[in-house]
């Protein structure tokens, strides 16, 4: 990045309403990190006007984005959830059976029945309380002393500690203020999902419009989803996108890597 900012200038797409870019144009996004885009922000536009922040002689056209695992629909998203756990045996039948039947999985919802799906809530608990519900074959974290040298990482050979190494490693004085982070020197740690704010009430429950605003005004949307995250599974990305009610341009189809299936 410090080499794209010494050498280009950056062309971001904005709204005519706005003074600043809509930050929803950058790149790649994962899971939650959809929800702390400035929604409101990008209602209501036409997406028309460019902003320039002037360096020197390059233009970034921006294209479009993608999102991976992406909690984009609560409604559907939540109901892709517990389909996900009970089609790879996580949890029964019967528990997917009465979270539909009691618990009437929603935004908004009232449960039909709140004893009945607390219960059925605890049940579900104690199924996943020995799972990594962000994928759901590694294996668990069983020891989380830090060691005294760096662990060569590899994606063929998961750590299932790793998120103990980060946490450590960016509670570290000289890497904060390498990444110019707590510059207001909290007394509490940096933790990757915080306890610090209790409620958090001003995100939308969907960015489906927003995502059909951007499609409409030419922007590419690549919404994909592996099948080993429960937390946002691909059944939950599959009912969202269902919910646009998009045509079909292409049909259903493996793509390659090498020989290999790589997805579909």
């Amino acid at each position: 990045m410090n080499q794209l900012e010494k050498h280009s200038i950056i062309t971001l797409l904005k709204p005519k309403s706005l003074t600043t870019p809509c930050l929803f144009f950058f790149g790649l996004m994962e899971g939650l990190v959809v929800h702390l885009l400035p929604m409101e922000q990008c209602k209501n536009s036409d997406h028309s006007e460019p902003i320039v922040m002037e360096r020197h002689s390059t233009k970034i056209n921006i294209l479009g984005t993608m999102i991976g695992n992406a909690l984009i629909n609560d409604d559907t998203d939540l109901v892709g959830i517990y389909d996900y756990l009970a089609s790879h045996a996580i949890i029964s039948d019967e528990s997917l059976y009465q979270i539909k039947k009691y618990c009437n999985v929603g935004v908004n919802a009232t449960p039909p029945s709140l004893d009945k799906c607390r219960a059925v809530g605890n049940d579900v608990y104690m199924d996943l309380e020995n799972i990594d519900i962000y994928n759901i074959y590694a294996p668990l974290c069983h020891n989380a002393n830090l060691t005294q040298k760096p662990r060569k990482g590899s994606v063929l050979n998961f750590d299932p500690c790793s998120d103990y190494y980060v946490h450590a490693y960016l509670n570290i004085p000289e890497v904060q203020k390498a990444l110019h982070a707590n510059v207001t020197k909290l007394s509490y740690d940096w933790e990757p999902c915080s306890e610090v704010i209790k409620y958090w009430d001003d995100s939308p429950s969907t960015i489906l419009p927003l995502l059909q605003e951007l499609m409409e005004n030419g922007l590419r949307v690549w919404i994909f989803s592996g099948d080993i995250d429960g937390r946002i599974p691909v059944t939950s990305t599959k009912y969202s996108i269902n919910k646009m009610k998009l045509p079909v341009k292409t049909a259903w189809h493996p793509w390659m890597v090498n020989g290999e299936v790589g997805g579909y």
